[in-house]
């Protein structure tokens, strides 16, 4: 699994977190100047990672640091629903019958 956050701040870029299992499952890679809650988070999701076996648990907890960390700034997370949302957050378009084939351009 693959995750990774960014902050950019008057096109550059301030700081970048990322994980990816493929090379370790401990494996986080960062720089810049990174959010006073990335230590905490960091720490607490190696701990569980730990405390379920470490590289041979079935759950990937580093995946959630990235995550986590940007979720704790924009205060959602891409994979839970946003609080107060209707069931259907998103408006699904359909396209409508053209008046003459899609070939005729005159």
């Amino acid at each position: 699994m693959f995750s990774s956050a960014s902050y950019h701040a008057n096109s550059q870029q301030i700081w970048y977190v990322e994980h990816d299992a493929q090379k370790s499952i401990y494996h986080l890679r960062s720089q810049g100047r990174l959010p006073g809650q990335f230590d905490d988070l960091f720490a607490g999701l190696k701990k569980q990672q730990d405390d379920d076996g470490g590289t041979e648990s079935d759950v990937d907890y580093i995946h959630d640091v990235p995550v986590a960390l940007a979720s704790s700034i924009v205060s959602f997370r891409h994979d839970q629903d946003i609080a107060g949302a209707s069931p259907e957050s998103f408006e699904v378009l359909t396209r409508q019958p053209s008046a003459k084939p899609w070939w005729r351009v005159w």
